[in-house]
């Protein structure tokens, strides 16, 4: 099962990436491997949106990658 696999696929190579580290963290996360402060720091740093706005210019991008970041925020949070 993934947890971010509507976002995997995305065109925007930000929000694949993303979604594919956050993916691999969940998985580590559920079998033990992560504690859930570690999880969570980890997203956090995956999900820093301001970061990401400095590199991008464009600002129907940068609304589609803050939309898609707020989605897995509140998946990664309800895991």
């Amino acid at each position: 099962m993934t947890y971010f696999g509507e976002f995997t696929q995305n065109n925007d190579t930000i929000i694949a990436q993303a979604a594919n580290l956050a993916e691999q963290a969940a998985t580590a996360y559920k079998a033990g491997n992560l504690t859930q402060s570690e999880y969570l720091e980890l997203c956090a740093n995956l999900f820093d949106f301001h970061t990401i706005a400095a590199e991008v210019t464009d600002m129907v991008r940068k609304d589609a990658i803050y939309a898609a970041f707020q989605a897995m925020i509140e998946i990664a949070s309800t895991l």
